[in-house]
């Protein structure tokens, strides 16, 4: 009871059987998400910084924000920038970037292709005030995702591949990830073959042997044809010391020997190659 003689309300958490509904972030950020209407939009909240709501948190000794922060430092310490940059598709719902990117990584939705390719846009938006380390992590995780998911379409890797192929830092990992999906579409096939040849230069192979070594084994083994220094044992191997292959992955030597003799190319090799033992 209060002085008036009016009762009073105390308002306190339920039993427990209340399902707290999904986080309307566009009503609750409704001052700064206007008129968005059914057009692509990028926002970025300065005042929804990690940096800003982990002083917010320590100096109002909020423990539950404590404990999501807390959660949260392994993202924090990759990808600080992602999590007050947010995303909106038309007819789609406002989202983090980093809630796309740990959506794809940790739940594999049903429409998991959408997301991936959702996640590589992302990436690429110049709206997005990101330097180049943030970028490259995020697409260093999405393509390790994408690459591990046996039960996406190749034409979803080729679509993603796509977006990704200018990020020149992460030639290996776009190799890699083309060449897990060769040979599972034949439709998809000479897309990602093409992407390939892009990326394994004269440069690329000079300077990572191992991984050019391993794009021309997977294109012999499956009977694709690749131009430029995929396209034949002369173009590649001359690029290719056999001493560095047998340091760091030595079984390579012996599927070079296999795919040299199937495909009668003795004669192509380089001396280095016919002579190493």
């Amino acid at each position: 009871m209060i002085a008036d003689g009016r009762q009073d309300a105390t308002l306190d958490l339920d039993d427990g059987s209340f399902v707290t509904p999904e986080a309307d972030l566009e009503r609750l950020l409704h001052e700064h998400v206007k008129d968005v209407g059914a057009e692509f939009r990028v926002f970025v909240f300065p005042h929804l910084h990690l940096d800003v709501l982990a002083r917010r948190s320590h100096f109002q000794i909020a423990k539950g924000d404590a404990v999501v922060h807390h959660t949260l430092e392994p993202l924090v310490a990759e990808l600080k920038d992602t999590v007050n940059s947010f995303v909106r598709w038309p007819e789609g719902q406002l989202r983090s970037t980093a809630h796309l990117l740990m959506q794809a990584v940790f739940q594999r939705p049903g429409d998991a292709g959408t997301v991936y390719l959702q996640c590589a846009r992302v990436a690429t938006f110049a709206q997005l005030p990101w330097g180049a380390i943030v970028r490259d992590r995020y697409c260093t995780i999405l393509l390790e995702r994408l690459q591990a998911d046996d039960q996406v379409a190749p034409a979803v890797a080729d679509e993603v591949l796509t977006f990704l192929l200018p990020r020149k830092a992460l030639r290996v990992r776009l190799v890699h990830c083309g060449l897990s999906f060769l040979g599972r579409d034949p439709a998809s096939d000479p897309n990602l073959v093409a992407k390939l040849q892009v990326l394994v230069d004269t440069d690329f192979a000079t300077q990572e042997p191992v991984a050019a070594l391993e794009a021309w084994l997977r294109l012999t083994e499956l009977g694709l044809v690749a131009q430029g220094v995929l396209s034949s044992p002369a173009a590649l191997f001359r690029l290719i010391a056999p001493a560095a292959i047998r340091e760091s992955r030595r079984e390579l030597i012996t599927r070079v020997r296999w795919a040299i003799t199937d495909l009668g190319a003795q004669d192509d090799l380089p001396e280095a190659w016919r002579t190493q033992p």
